[in-house]
């Protein structure tokens, strides 16, 4: 082995993990927005916005529907990019996978400073 300094922690090869209602313990709890990228989805072919978010020493990536873009558009947040360094909160929602046509834990943006 070339360097068994990775072999110690994990996180060097998960890297950050997509946050889910379950991460979110309630409605006020903050993450700060520590990245904005944007990417090509190759499932649905559009352009999306994904943000690397912090919470706690915890790494989480979360991709940006329609409805939590618009959100933060009426909230005053100009361009994508102006979105670092900021923080956000959640508030968990009941959403339809259209996939399953069943019922699912979802997450709002519900505040952004």
């Amino acid at each position: 082995m070339k360097n068994d300094e990775n072999l110690n922690d994990w996180n060097t090869f998960i890297g950050a993990s997509f946050l889910k209602a379950n991460d979110v313990e309630h409605d006020g709890q903050e993450f700060a927005i520590i990245g904005v990228e944007d990417f090509y989805d190759d499932r649905d072919k559009h352009q999306k916005i994904r943000l690397n978010l912090e919470n706690q020493d915890q790494k989480f990536i979360i991709d940006l529907n329609k409805t939590n873009a618009s959100f933060l558009k009426e909230k005053g947040v100009t361009t994508p990019k102006e979105l670092s360094g900021k923080v956000i909160t959640f508030k968990k929602v009941l959403v339809r996978n259209p996939q399953t046509n069943k019922e699912v834990d979802g997450l709002r943006i519900n505040s952004v400073k």
